[in-house]
């Protein structure tokens, strides 16, 4: 990504959030040819430099994700300020699936139910299924 070729992915430019108002930063070309971001609603007095942070993000996900997955991987990019650590990454959070249990099996345990064991005097407790 760099300020002088072109513009970052659009799934990058999907991404970028202002940490003051969580709405989308906006590329802007200046007349000398380099580049800022604005909010959509001009919170920011300051723009933030183009370069500056097409060189964050590079350094955030470069090598870790590929492009493609940023859809998949990355929620948004939150720019607070134009100081070190003013680019927070939200990760979205995934959960490897887990195997499920058969359905063609039954439970080698099974509970019976509270009311009935109350009602003939026993405590509740598992029992064994009988095949």
């Amino acid at each position: 990504m760099n300020a002088t070729t072109k513009l970052p992915s659009r799934q990058v430019l999907d991404r970028l959030k202002c940490a003051r108002c969580r709405r989308r930063l906006i590329p802007e070309q200046l007349p000398d040819s380099s580049r800022i971001y604005q909010c959509s609603d001009q919170c920011r007095r300051v723009p933030v430099d183009g370069a500056w942070l097409e060189n964050q993000i590079a350094q955030a996900i470069g090598g870790r994700v590929p492009e493609a997955m940023i859809p998949y991987v990355i929620g948004a990019f939150i720019i607070a300020d134009q100081i070190p650590g003013g680019v927070r990454v939200w990760w979205i959070p995934h959960f490897p699936a887990k195997p499920q249990p058969s359905t063609s099996s039954r439970p080698a345990t099974m509970f019976v139910a509270a009311n009935a064991q109350l009602a003939a005097g026993t405590p509740a407790r598992a029992v064994e299924a009988k095949p």
